[in-house]
């Protein structure tokens, strides 16, 4: 076997290593498809995705996007609720754990009929910022943590 042949799986194990850090690590981007985050966002917007891989960490009030097999398409949205948390929307308002969420990013006044969640294991309640046109946790249910692709960072 001649030194060519010897470093040939050498090369190919270097180059899985890069390609599962390189996914792992790296940033995404996401375009904005809809209206469902106006005013924060708006279709065609370009925002960074930070992929947590297998350790995604988030906050309510974090935006990421998901995965909506329902709908073969992946959505951007607002976490309201975490696990544990009790969401309450009322009298076209959100309360989480008894107190109104203030959210001076609304395009709207939501019109919305009277809802109660609680949050479980690895679930998240989200909305998206344009309440009165969205798909989001009011329709769809709580979403899954491993349906979260990641967090978005920025955005231009």
């Amino acid at each position: 076997m001649n030194g060519a042949s010897k470093s040939l799986p050498k090369y190919i194990f270097v180059l899985i290593v890069f390609f599962v850090l390189f996914q792992l690590f790296l940033p995404m981007v996401y375009i904005v498809d809809g209206v469902s985050m106006e005013p924060t966002f708006n279709a065609g917007d370009i925002t960074i995705i930070d992929y947590y891989g297998m350790n995604k960490k988030f906050s309510n009030g974090d935006i990421v996007v998901i995965n909506n097999d329902a709908q073969h398409t992946k959505m951007i949205k607002r976490i309201i609720g975490s696990e544990g948390d009790h969401v309450i929307i009322k009298d076209n308002q959100v309360y989480v754990n008894e107190e109104l969420l203030e959210e001076d990013y609304l395009l709207e006044p939501m019109l919305n009929k009277d809802m109660d969640f609680i949050v479980q294991k690895n679930k998240f309640f989200v909305l998206g910022d344009n309440r009165n046109n969205s798909i989001d946790s009011r329709n769809i249910g709580l979403v899954d943590i491993s349906d979260i692709i990641g967090k978005v960072i920025y955005h231009l």
